[in-house]
C-alpha cells in the first residue's frame, strides 16, 4: 500500500511536469513571427522602432506623413501697442526630405528665400531657435489628422516685447499633393 501511494505520487509529479512543459512549449513566441524593420528590434512580442520609423514592423518612415505640397493659407499677428493684425492669404508649404530618415526642409511659397530645416519627432516637426544679435526666431510644425500647422514667432528686439511677430500656416490634409 505504502509502495502504491509513493508511486501514485510520483505519477501525479510527472504528469504535473509533463503538462507544464506541454502548455508552454505551446505558446507562440510573437517575435518568431514579427519582422522587424529598419534596425528595429522584437521585445515584449512588440517591436522597438529606431529613431525615424514607426508601425507594427518598423516598416514606415515617421517623415513620410509631413512630406509633400501643403496648399493653404498664412496669417500673422504683429505684437505691438496697436496688435494689428495682417490679412489672411492663400499660401503653400512644401515639406521635403533634407537626410533619411527624419530631417525635412520647408519653405513657404509667400517666403521662397526663407528654408528651414528640423527633425521629426511624432508628429511633430522640431526646429532649432535662431538668434543673431537681438533677433530670435522659433517655429515649429505640427502634423494634426486633419491639417498641418506652422507656426513662426520673430521677435526682431529681445529686449522689446513689441517686436514680436506671430505668423500661422494652417493647411489641410484633403488639399495635401504628393
Amino acid at each position: 500500500m505504502k509502495h502504491l501511494k509513493h508511486g501514485l505520487l510520483a505519477m501525479a509529479a510527472v504528469l504535473g511536469v509533463s503538462s507544464t512543459l506541454l502548455v508552454a512549449s505551446c505558446e507562440k513566441d510573437s517575435c518568431t513571427s514579427l519582422n522587424c524593420k529598419n534596425g528595429g528590434t522584437c521585445a515584449d512580442n512588440f517591436c522597438r522602432c529606431p529613431t525615424g520609423y514607426e508601425g507594427a514592423e518598423c516598416e514606415i518612415k515617421t517623415s513620410t506623413k509631413f512630406l509633400g505640397v501643403w496648399p493653404g493659407s498664412s496669417r500673422c499677428n504683429i505684437v505691438n501697442d496697436r496688435d494689428s493684425l495682417a490679412p489672411t492669404l492663400l499660401d503653400t508649404l512644401t515639406v521635403f526630405m533634407k537626410t533619411e530618415p527624419n530631417r525635412l526642409g520647408i519653405v513657404r511659397y509667400r517666403a521662397p528665400f526663407d528654408t528651414s530645416y528640423g527633425t521629426v519627432k511624432d508628429d511633430v516637426l522640431m526646429f532649432e531657435d535662431s538668434t543673431n544679435g537681438k533677433y530670435r526666431r522659433y517655429q515649429t510644425l505640427m502634423l494634426r489628422p486633419e491639417s498641418i500647422t506652422l507656426l513662426v514667432v520673430t521677435t526682431s528686439d529681445i529686449d522689446n516685447p513689441n517686436t514680436q511677430t506671430n505668423c500661422r500656416f494652417i493647411g489641410y490634409t484633403a488639399n495635401k499633393k504628393k
